[in-house]
């Protein structure tokens, strides 16, 4: 990551530094990429990290995957997604599903509470499923957040709690609870 934000600073560098017909010849790229939109597609999200990928193995459910930058969708009574984020906390999110694969989340989310002190737990409002029909999320999934966005993990949150709890203890390195297997 840092030398991609080395790079980018460098080129950005010597692109904003050149004279000449050089310079008309920018201004003469970047008027055509700003009238056509491919500045805000492409090099907005860019300048502003919202594209980042962070590296390690992939998993995904929906439009979601680790790494990513969790997107900011719309819920109820006006709030966003990333409205959710905590500057200083990560962020265990517990979505429930859609239609018949709909279940209850509500004891998940008080039982994580109480189980993970100096982490967020939440399960977003989003009646009209609009969030989940955005993220593609039909079926229960708890999604791991760090405090800078970056989607961490992506579980069933009514499969394996000690997969779960280990994801959040590789977050926060707080030790997770054991568990006898026997």
């Amino acid at each position: 990551m840092a030398r991609a934000v080395v790079g980018d600073t460098d080129w950005q560098t010597r692109m904003w530094t050149m004279n000449g017909w050089r310079a008309r010849a920018r201004d003469a790229v970047l008027g055509v990429g700003g009238r056509s939109g491919v500045l805000n597609r492409v090099v907005v999200p860019r300048q502003a990290q919202l594209s980042l990928a962070y590296p390690g193995p992939r998993e995904r459910v929906g439009r979601l995957r680790t790494g990513m930058r969790l997107p900011d969708v719309p819920l109820d009574a006006g709030r966003w997604l990333r409205d959710e984020l905590d500057s200083t906390e990560p962020l265990l999110l517990f979505f429930p599903g859609v239609g018949k694969h709909r279940r209850d989340v509500g004891g998940l989310v008080e039982h994580h509470r109480k189980k993970h002190v100096g982490i967020r737990v939440t399960a977003p409002a989003d009646t009209g499923e609009r969030a989940h029909r955005l993220l593609g999320l039909v079926r229960p999934c708890a999604v791991l957040v760090r405090p800078d966005g970056a989607v961490v993990a992506l579980r069933d949150p009514f499969g394996d709690e000690f997969e779960l709890d280990q994801s959040v203890r590789e977050l926060t390195g707080v030790a997770a609870e054991a568990r006898w297997v026997g």
